[in-house]
């Protein structure tokens, strides 16, 4: 088992072969995206000629996730779409392509890939159980000079897990109850002693409930939003509505970052669901290291893979920076 709380610089599939199975709560990971990026280096995702060549990449390593996972644990992907060109790119090195999605239908130019949701059926093929996808809706997204479609501003985070029962913290990523429903008598009694669970449903069960109450006290400021959230236990708000599945978070930057960092709240709303203190949290792209923050932000384990030594450096001076002496150690 290859050191946790650590980023290594290695190719995640080489990195991962090297974990033990079921050694890991949690993924969180965003691939390179499909010819969206070059990342100058030999054997990188992302420059594969076809979407197909993409697609079966991803699976050598989601194959790998699957055996590291814990029975329990879940597995977040976020993935953005993009739009097929003659070249197969917007880069002027690659030659023509021809390309067929997986129905074998060949796609034209201009056409939209769907590959989101084209990689997150192959990856179910694999014996994922697909459990649910989540918009992120990007309200400060980049403009697009298009004048025959609407700009995009959303991208996709898909909830894999192994089996149909499995750890999942609903109240853990909560929302405020609307002042009407607090005003609601019928659902929020201030003489609870307890918190009330739904008739129906348990954490990744099929119909889970509509919300927690918690007992009486104060509110909480919203934990998606790390500028405001106090980090404390969801246990500890009066009353919270369970997440919707639209998660409105701005993409933000930091000085020195790589190029397709996302925000911190991403991962930390994933993690905080999924996992209990002290928990492992894999990466096997890590990037600008915002999900080995975020594990240290809510006091879990983590370790991850990069293949790009600029961006290891850049990961850990950021980790120094925003945790000091506690870089490398959960919590």
């Amino acid at each position: 088992m290859l050191p946790i709380n650590e980023i290594h610089t290695m190719d995640c599939l080489q990195g991962l072969t090297k974990m033990s199975a079921d050694s890991v709560q949690c993924t969180v990971t965003s691939p390179p995206y499909w010819r969206q990026r070059d990342y100058n280096h030999k054997g990188q995702l992302g420059q594969e000629p076809t979407p197909e060549g993409y697609i079966n990449n991803l699976l050598a390593i989601t194959a790998q996730i699957h055996r590291v996972l814990r029975p329990d644990g879940l597995f977040w992907l976020n993935l953005g779409d993009g739009f097929y060109h003659s070249s197969g790119s917007r880069s002027k090195r690659a030659g023509a392509t021809i390309a067929q999605d997986l129905l074998g239908t060949a796609y034209q130019p201009k056409e939209l890939i769907g590959l989101p949701w084209q990689v997150a059926l192959a990856i179910r093929s694999q014996g994922w159980m697909l459990r649910q996808e989540i918009i992120w809706h990007k309200p400060n997204g980049m403009p697009e000079s298009v004048k025959d479609r609407c700009t995009r501003n959303h991208e996709y985070i898909f909830m894999f897990s192994k089996q149909p029962d499995y750890y999942y913290d609903p109240a853990a990523i909560g929302q405020p109850l609307s002042e009407a429903t607090l005003k609601d008598k019928r659902l929020c009694n201030p003489c609870v002693a307890g918190p009330i669970r739904p008739q129906r449903g348990y954490p990744g069960a099929a119909q889970q409930g509509s919300r927690l109450l918690r007992p009486n006290g104060t509110l909480s400021t919203d934990p998606a939003d790390p500028a405001t959230a106090s980090r404390q236990p969801a246990a500890q708000s009066q009353a919270w509505a369970n997440r919707r599945s639209v998660w409105t978070i701005a993409p933000k930057g930091f000085k020195g970052a790589h190029y397709a960092t996302f925000p911190t709240s991403i991962p930390e709303l994933c993690i905080r669901c999924s996992t209990r203190p002290g928990d492992l949290v894999l990466d096997p792209f890590m990037g600008a290291g915002t999900t080995a923050l975020a594990s240290s932000y809510t006091g879990r384990s983590y370790i991850g893979f990069e293949i790009n030594p600029t961006y290891v450096k850049l990961a850990k001076n950021r980790l120094l920076r925003e945790l000091g002496l506690f870089c490398g150690q959960p919590g």
